[in-house]
């Protein structure tokens, strides 16, 4: 370092009768600003600290020069009273030479005086003698003191200088620090903005946050948190890895299964050979639901897809969040510790302000006092002067213009140091210049650099940009492809339902009337399979009236186009039958033919009783009826109740599905509106959108959840009121007419509507589980047993047969009609083999499509986890830019940090500067004391030595010439004697008066210019002072503002450090979210697969009811041979010569045990 010493040396030296020297240095020390300058270069603000220099040294340059004119002018008054007295003495010399000529004259006449005149210079010379011992004395005593004077002004000159250059540095840092603590301010709001553009989707939540004091708490419970999630994200892995094993598990059970259909496939076509006239129906009825099930497949593939992929997806997002809240807890300790160091720094600047408003107190104080010291001071400088003054007016030309020859010459040396100095400081401003501009250059370069990288970075962005939008564009086609897809879905089940709709009319009514008995007009056997329970009741009734002797036309029974069973031909259009509507009618058939049974068994007849086997029978029937009107009465109740099962099931079926479809719909159109969404916008806005998304997903899941459970437990209790209300109607049903039927359907009616006002979403639910429910068929069934009870009770004669020709005839044709009734019932069950054969197909291919939509189930779920893996992507992206902009606070910080380091440097030089200022100011007051008793010992030295120096000269030079001329003027004094007397003492009187009056002009003179100028310099630097305690005031001002911005600051970063916990708990809020819903993905995989087992299990069922269908079909064709059997063994006739007939009762050992 550099050291440059500036020094300003001003002499002043006056050579009377004594010796007297005055010398003022101000020396400049520029070490300090060196220093400050290399500080200047890393804060990049040198030019205006220069130029704020130069201000102050241009100041201090005019200040010395009104201070040089203020002493040439004082100079120039001391000149100009050294020649008025220079004048005076050349007046005295002339009037001498005159005197010396009269004295000439008149020396004879001036003997006697001339005694006189050395009486009176002894005198005088004895007293001026001694005046001159006393001056010569106080002369050495006032030297002395005026060396040490003079030494404790430069000393006190020095250290004001040292005071004020420390002052000017001071302020210098002072203005550095308060630019850079500007910077730093600009710098930290930018990275609050920053910080506040990420995390303002997280205000909505502000009014959950915690309070500061449980930040350790929460801390350590944070921790403990932590701990459990990652113990249940191993838990959710292993239950991962042994829903992989049960998947793996339940493909292999499928391929089993697969390979039992194949054998029963192959049991099918064995069966099919056999149906070799339904084989082109059972074509076409296999194209049209094999497309319909590669239709479902599809669907169901790409859902499992959709579901497989969405699971990935969440369990990925569970991984970067539990990365996130780990370094979220990483960044809050960090941001603790800081917000503590900040608080300890804020306590220290209060305090250092605080010390700072008390020293600027103190030093206001100070400057009163000073200011009353300085105007004692200046009155005591104004007495001075004037004492001045009067001893100037003394000094000689020659001395005077010596003196203004050195100050030439000092003044031109100054000058030549001074051009010096300012040559050196621009050579050294043009070097630091040159290594400003060559960092300049290096700045602009790496900005450029940056410039560069940026570019890159945006041109990276673009593309990634761009291939989002393909890829949104590309999945907002497969959107629309899916969603064709699910309204051809739609639009298919629609159909079924309308089909179901047309399956629930209510059964079309055939009358088999009777024109002679009257009796009412009986249903056929549902879907046709089977005949009417009184289909031979004409006959028996034909045969029990002509048994009476009643009319023997023999009744009409009608065939098969007057029973209506002509248009169920197999040239007929076939009726579509569901899944349901064939188990039902299988299971009806059972029951009928259960009935049948029961109602024609078999009684034990005597070999030859004719009457009593024909009122046996009669009996058997009517105890036969009686006994199953109760029974049929308890199955119709439970074949509904089943029926109404079995049709709830499969609407509950097709609502899942639906809700499948629903919620595919709603995923594709979420996609299409997140694509919509990020197109064009950065990482951080997808974030926020994503955030936001997440959070109204997650509310809305709530909200409908809870309102499904309070609506599936109205619809619970309206269906269970339902369910009741129809089992109670169905038990009155069958004592009723068929007027309460209509009834009963306007009441059903009604609590349909009931339980559609409640909510429209479950409107449909409630719609499918009822309209099953409103069947009319068991209406008709129960009509029709009301119909064969009245028919039976009306039946009470007993049956008789007669003994002729036209009765066998009868009954041959009764055993020929019922052999056809047989063919017919063959047919009949062969056209149910046929169906059921049919609906396993369907169920196998319903199996396939459940398969199907398992894959699909499997496909979504994998585009769901690619869609996780891309968001968090977009979130790492995020966290990477919050943590650059968390080194960048950090990096601010630490600037800070330095920052108040030297602020504190700062504040200890400004306390040593106010000890040195006490310091001056004691030893300023000391010195004034002094000060003030060197002026008077002066003051009065001075007038003494001025006196005494100007009498001894005139003195001296007088008594010379007089002791020359004495000799002459002896012999002439005593002729002017006389004379001389008269006109020495109006000479002397006169001379005395012009002298008093120009000493006096000159005082005034003299005391009113110099008093005018002490006045305007002590205003000036009155004017100075005020300036300078202005300056004080408002740096004591910026220095408060600068504390209240650090505030400011301090309560931002505090809020700062709020806002990241609430981050933090809503980042853990959202994992548990994303807990949740990995758990309900969970539990729709498994509920896939209870499906997928519900099927195999249907279709087994179905293989087993088939199975005992067809059992039961074999049964019914023993149970219709034995009864052809009774009825052909029962009677025979044969016909002997001579037209008698006799009847013959076979004794064949067949009785029912």
């Amino acid at each position: 370092m550099s050291s440059v010493a500036k020094t300003s040396k001003y002499t002043y030296r006056s050579s009377g009768g004594g010796t007297t020297d005055v010398n003022i240095e101000y020396s400049a020390d520029l070490s300090a600003l060196s220093r400050l300058e290399d500080k200047i270069r890393l804060l990049h603000d040198d030019l205006e600290s220069e130029r704020e220099l130069r201000q102050r040294i241009e100041r201090e340059k005019a200040d010395l020069s009104v201070h040089v004119i203020q002493l040439s002018e004082r100079l120039e008054e001391a000149e100009g009273g050294a020649e008025s007295q220079f004048e005076i003495n050349r007046k005295r010399d002339t009037e001498l030479t005159k005197l010396r000529k009269l004295l000439e004259d008149v020396h004879l006449e001036s003997e006697e005086t001339a005694h006189l005149l050395k009486r009176k210079h002894q005198e005088i010379v004895v007293d001026f003698q001694e005046q001159i011992d006393q001056l010569t004395k106080s002369k050495a005593r006032s030297e002395k003191e005026k060396s040490k004077f003079q030494a404790e002004v430069y000393e006190l000159l020095a250290q004001v200088e040292n005071v004020t250059k420390e002052k000017i540095t001071f302020c210098k840092t002072v203005e550095r620090l308060e630019i850079n603590i500007s910077e730093l301010h600009i710098k930290i709001e930018e990275l609050n903005r920053t910080i506040v553009d990420i995390t303002s989707h997280k205000q909505r939540l502000s009014q959950e946050n915690v309070n500061i004091e449980n930040v350790i708490y929460l801390k350590s419970q944070l921790a403990s948190q932590l701990e459990d999630y990652r113990r249940r994200l191993e838990d959710e892995d292993r239950r991962r890895s042994l829903l992989e094993a049960t998947l793996h598990q339940v493909e292999i059970d499928l391929e089993s299964v697969r390979v039992q259909l194949e054998e029963e496939s192959e049991a099918r076509l064995d069966l099919e050979r056999q149906l070799v006239k339904s084989n082109g129906e059972v074509a076409q009825w296999r194209s049209k639901y094999e497309s319909e099930a590669s239709a479902r497949a599809e669907e169901i593939e790409e859902l499992r897809r959709k579901y497989s992929i969405r699971i990935q997806e969440q369990e990925e997002q569970i991984e970067t969040l539990i990365v996130k809240i780990n370094n979220i807890e990483k960044q809050k300790s960090r941001l603790q510790s800081e917000v503590e160091v900040l608080i300890i720094d804020l306590e220290k600047a209060n305090g250092t302000a605080r010390e700072l408003q008390k020293r600027t107190e103190q030093l206001e104080r100070v400057n009163i006092e000073i200011k009353s010291r300085l105007e004692e001071t200046i009155q005591i400088y104004e007495q001075t002067q004037r004492d001045l003054r009067i001893k100037v007016t003394e000094i000689q030309r020659i001395s005077h213009e010596l003196d203004k020859t050195r100050e030439q010459k000092d003044a031109l040396g100054r000058e030549n140091k001074k051009l010096g100095d300012d040559l050196h400081d621009t050579r050294a401003n043009l070097t630091e210049l040159t290594r400003r501009l060559h960092e300049l250059e290096l700045e602009l370069r790496r900005l450029e650099n940056e410039r560069e990288e940026l570019t890159a970075a945006y041109k990276e962005a673009e593309a990634g940009r761009k291939a989002e939008e393909q890829r949104a564009q590309r999945l907002a086609t497969e959107l629309g492809q899916f969603r064709h897809e699910a309204e051809r879905r739609l639009q298919e089940k629609e159909e079924e339902i309308e089909c179901i709709r047309v399956f629930i009319m209510p059964p079309v009514k055939v009358p088999n009337y009777c024109s002679k008995w009257h009796k009412p007009p009986t249903s056929v056997y549902e879907d046709n399979y089977g005949y009417g329970i009184h289909f031979y009741q004409p006959m028996i009734d034909y045969i029990s009236d002509k048994e009476q002797g009643g009319s023997s036309k023999p009744p009409h029974l009608p065939w098969n186009n007057e029973r209506g069973l002509d248009k169920y031909r197999f040239d007929k259009a076939i009726k579509p039958y569901s899944d349901e509507d064939a188990s039902r009618i299988s299971k009806d058939i059972a029951e009928t033919a259960k009935h049948d049974l029961n109602v024609y068994k078999v009684c034990k007849r005597s070999p030859f009783s004719v009457v009593a086997t024909a009122s046996a029978a009669n009996i058997t029937k009517r105890i036969g009826v009686e006994s199953v009107s109760s029974k049929g009465k308890k199955q119709l109740v439970t074949r509904e109740k089943f029926r109404a099962e079995r049709q709830k099931k499969r609407m509950e079926e097709i609502d899942r599905e639906l809700e499948l479809y629903e919620k595919a719909v709603n995923v594709g159109s979420e996609l299409r509106s997140k694509a919509m969404m990020y197109r064009g916008k950065s990482a951080k806005a997808i974030a926020q959108v994503l955030l936001d998304e997440s959070r109204k997903n997650v509310a809305q899941s709530r909200e409908r959840n809870v309102d499904l459970t309070d609506r599936k437990e109205q619809v619970d209790r309206q269906l269970a009121k339902v369910t009741k209300s129809i089992m109670s109607k169905m038990s009155a049903e069958t004592k009723m007419s068929s007027i309460s039927d209509c009834k009963l359907s306007e009441e059903i009616s009604e609590t349909v509507r009931s339980i559609r006002s409640i909510s429209p979403v479950s409107n449909c639910v409630i719609i499918r589980t009822e309209i099953p429910v409103i069947d009319y068929s068991y209406v008709e069934k129960i009509n029709a047993l009301k119909e064969t009870l009245k028919q039976f009770e009306s039946l009470n004669t007993y049956m008789s047969f007669d003994h002729s020709k036209q009765t066998s005839i009868e009954i041959e044709q009764l055993n020929a009609r019922v052999v056809e009734a047989e063919t017919k019932l063959k047919t009949e069950i062969t056209r149910i083999k046929k169906k059921l054969q049919i609906q396993i197909t369907e169920l196998e291919l319903s199996l396939d499509v459940a398969n199907k939509t398992n894959i699909d189930l499997q496909k979504t779920i994998k585009k769901q986890s690619l869609q996780l893996t891309e968001i968090q992507t977009h979130y790492d992206e995020v966290q990477r830019q919050l943590q650059v902009t968390l080194d960048q606070y950090g990096v601010a910080q630490r600037r800070i940090q330095s920052l108040t380091g030297e602020v504190e440097e700062i504040r200890g030089n400004y306390e040593q500067a106010l000890r040195a200022k006490r310091i001056v100011e004691l030893s300023f007051e000391e010195a004034q004391t002094r000060i003030n008793e060197l002026t008077v010992i002066n003051v009065n030295l001075s007038s003494s030595k001025a006196k005494i120096e100007q009498e001894l000269g005139a003195v001296a030079a007088d008594y010379d010439e007089i002791t020359k001329e004495l000799r002459v003027c002896d012999e002439r004094f005593q002729r002017v004697q006389t004379e001389l007397k008269h006109t020495v003492e109006h000479l002397h009187e006169e001379q005395e008066r012009i002298n008093i009056s120009v000493r006096l002009e000159e005082v005034e003179t003299n005391a009113i210019v110099g008093g005018k100028r002490i006045i305007s310099k002590l205003e000036a630097r009155i004017k100075d002072m005020e300036l300078e305690t202005d300056e004080e005031k408002r740096r004591h001002a910026e220095t408060i503002k600068i504390l209240r911005k650090k505030e400011r600051t301090l309560k931002e970063v505090m809020i700062q450090c709020e806002e990241d916990q609430k981050n933090i708990i809503l980042l853990q809020d959202s994992l548990e979210k994303t807990a949740q819903k990995v758990n309900i993905y969970k539990r729709q995989l498994q509920e896939q697969e209870g499906l997928s087992q519900q099927s195999v299990t249907r279709v087994r069922r179905f293989q087993r009811e088939l199975e005992a269908a067809e059992d039961r079909a074999d049964v019914a064709e023993s149970n219709l041979t034995l009864i052809r059997a009774k009825h052909r063994t029962f009677v025979t006739t044969s016909t002997v010569p001579g037209s008698q007939v006799y009847l013959v009762q076979e004794s064949r050992a067949m009785s029912s045990e």
